[in-house]
């Protein structure tokens, strides 16, 4: 018990005095929620949305993916990828993984 005592105090006095590490790792115990929204949102899309559309949120928004969704319930059907999209676009140029 005395050995973890001692170790509990060294780690407080060292993430005192190494600042940068402590922020480092107080984002090990932040939420997946908390980390979201200091995130950018992710993009949500419905099968009835255009391609352009998709294409223009995901320039505008500076992201790679947009997520798929149903619109009753926001329930999670896939993902299109900007890669997808070139893919399509232009299929005989970009060749699509093994």
């Amino acid at each position: 018990m005395i050995h973890l005592l001692c170790a509990a105090l060294t780690y407080s006095s060292y993430m005192r005095t190494n600042t940068q590490e402590a922020k480092f790792l107080s984002k090990l115990f932040e939420s997946v929620m908390g980390f979201v929204d200091r995130r950018r949102r992710p993009i949500y899309v419905t099968l009835e949305d255009d391609m352009e559309k998709v294409l223009q949120l995901l320039v505008k928004r500076r992201v790679h993916r947009a997520y798929i969704v149903d619109p009753k319930d926001m329930h999670p059907m896939g993902v299109v990828s900007f890669t997808d999209i070139l893919r399509e676009l232009l299929p005989h140029t970009i060749s699509a993984p093994s």
